[in-house]
């Protein structure tokens, strides 16, 4: 892990650690889940993501292999803001133009095997942002819904926070909605 990275993790305790395999099985990676306000160095924040409410319902992401999540948000572009970034992404993914988004905390990522030859993503560690926003004007137009290898989203949609509650959501997504309706977004 990079020290300057290290040295900012010293300050925290995960809340939620997981483990996910992405790259069809190629890539085991430890995730640990964080509250906080505080930003990161930008150099390991790769994407941002985000809890988008709309009055009591929140937006649930069916992706294409038929399971939920509760964070769309993607990647930065080179010299985009972090918060340029989640409102492009949260509008070309949702649909939704988004009030002022409020950090909850990050997830950090840690690979569990070696760098994949020709692999272009940060190594060994990397960050994503996670937000919480009000969605305010719903423009369908401009929705990019292109499948292909950098897109793994499917459909979204506003539910009920009772239906959201009762889906098989990840202890992180769990984490990051109850920070959100904490702060009474």
């Amino acid at each position: 892990m990079a020290p300057k990275l290290a040295a900012f993790l010293a300050n925290y305790t995960a809340c939620v650690e997981e483990s996910a395999v992405w790259g069809n099985g190629l890539l085991p990676l430890q995730i640990a889940s964080h509250l906080s306000h505080e930003v990161l160095p930008v150099e390991f924040i790769t994407s941002v993501r985000c809890v988008l409410l709309r009055g009591e319902a929140v937006l649930v992401v069916r992706n294409l292999e038929n399971s939920y999540h509760i964070l769309p948000g993607g990647r930065r572009e080179s010299g985009e803001s972090l918060e340029a970034t989640l409102r492009r992404e949260i509008l070309e993914e949702t649909g939704w133009v988004i009030a002022k988004p409020h950090l909850l905390g990050f997830k950090h990522f840690h690979h569990l095997s070696p760098k994949p030859e020709g692999y272009r993503y940060p190594y060994p560690d990397f960050v994503q942002l996670i937000y919480a926003a009000r969605a305010e004007e719903f423009m369908p137009n401009v929705v990019i819904s292109e499948i292909n290898a950098e897109n793994f989203e499917g459909t979204t949609e506003f539910l009920p926070l009772t239906d959201v509650l009762a889906l098989e959501l990840t202890a992180s997504d769990r984490l990051y909605l109850n920070a959100a309706l904490k702060f009474g977004l």
